[in-house]
């Protein structure tokens, strides 16, 4: 036992202190968004307690646009940000001014972390985020059991394990799901990949507790995509079980939790959709600031498309941000893309450049919906797995 037990905590002995903290917000990642949030706004000062503040600061040109991105968010929130209500919140302009300037803290932690991240800690950071599903898992199953929802009136039967909202951990699941299938395929031992294959299947029943329509489709799409690259006689197989789920689907809606309800639903968005497109050209430069649709909608009279944000990504940032915001934030996230894909392809390893390619489909996708990636829990994963190029810079395997 004691051996046993020395051998995984090994790995954990030799991380620098560095390394200890990535992984550290890994972990909560899995706990709590307002955990996160705190280790957000403290990490300046383990960097100037550790005096490293040159890893605090981009070391690329490129880096720039993300604070570019960054200021000119924070600029048009304090210039066009207005008060917000949704049933009885009320979205002060001060709250709003804030997040703009705590999104700045964000963007220098994101430097530090992309700059200190090693190959190392990024694989046990998805072996760790592996783990840690299965805690999740177990706490949506007892919120299940015991009836215990974030919104038993409006959306009763749904857990949300430990995130504020069931949106938010479908998401989390799309990409548990595409780190254990890229786990299974990377290990070559019999008992990894049935950890890792138990791994998917528990993911695949809190997806079913927590009854994220869009997270279906995008586990559907994006695993067909990597097996698709890997595994092709079985994408075919996945591809049969998607069309006949499909097909199942329009005759009786009710085999999937919710998608009988899936006509009011694009209705509703379809609402919101629209109130937030006819109020871009408003302030097309620059944008309205962080949240703005909260704003928005009550300019236009009608109660019934009340929403905090735009529930679509595409629409939101432009609302918020204008083109320049825009601009700066997706070329930034296209060039470490790229990078992230160029380093893999200089290593030989597919496999990672296909767990890249559908996290940014599962993203893409999602965003079309909503705009769960903008969220500390959520958006850590992007960070981890977009926004580092390094990480996936190695000697090319031997086959």
């Amino acid at each position: 036992m004691g051996k046993t037990l020395t051998k995984y905590l090994k790995p954990f002995r030799e991380l620098t202190k560095n390394e200890l903290v990535v992984l550290s917000f890994v972990i909560a990642s899995f706990i709590s968004a307002y955990l996160q949030g705190a280790m957000i706004l403290l990490l300046p000062f383990y960097v100037l307690l550790t005096r490293q503040l040159k890893e605090y600061l981009p070391k690329r040109k490129s880096s720039y646009l993300l604070l570019a991105f960054g200021i000119s968010a924070a600029i048009s929130t304090f210039l066009f940000s207005g008060t917000g209500y949704l049933n009885g919140f009320v979205l002060e302009t001060w709250y709003v001014k804030l997040l703009s300037v705590g999104v700045i803290v964000l963007i220098f932690d994101i430097y530090f972390f992309v700059n200190v991240i090693t190959r190392r800690v990024f694989l046990l950071s998805l072996k760790i985020s592996a783990v840690c599903s299965i805690f999740c898992f177990i706490v949506a199953a007892t919120q299940k059991v015991l009836g215990i929802y974030p919104d038993p009136v409006f959306r009763p039967g749904r857990v949300a394990s430990t995130f504020m909202n069931e949106n938010y951990y479908g998401m989390l699941i799309e990409f548990v799901v595409l780190i254990a299938l890229f786990l299974w395929f990377r290990t070559k031992k019999t008992n990894g990949r049935i950890f890792y294959t138990g791994v998917i299947i528990l993911n695949l029943a809190a997806l079913w507790l927590c009854q994220t329509r869009m997270s279906f489709v995008i586990v559907g799409i994006t695993v067909f995509i990597f097996l698709f690259f890997h595994a092709r006689r079985v994408s075919y197989a996945i591809l049969g079980v998607i069309t006949v789920i499909g097909v199942v689907l329009v005759f009786h809606p009710t085999f999937l939790p919710r998608f009988n309800t899936i006509s009011s639903y694009l209705d509703y968005r379809l609402g919101i959709w629209e109130v937030a497109i006819e109020a871009i050209p408003n302030s097309l430069l620059l944008g309205r600031g962080y949240y703005s649709y909260c704003h928005v909608w009550t300019l236009v009279a009608n109660p019934e498309f009340a929403a905090l944000h735009a529930h679509n990504l595409y629409i939101e940032v432009l609302l918020n941000f204008g083109i320049v915001g825009t601009v700066f934030l997706s070329t930034y996230c296209a060039i470490q893309i790229s990078r992230s894909l160029k380093n893999c392809k200089s290593s030989g390893n597919q496999t990672e450049a296909t767990l890249i390619i559908c996290m940014v489909c599962a993203i893409l996708v999602h965003s079309l919906a909503d705009t769960t990636v903008f969220w500390p829990q959520t958006g850590f994963f992007a960070v981890l797995l977009l926004a580092s190029p390094s990480v996936y810079i190695q000697e090319k395997e031997v086959k």
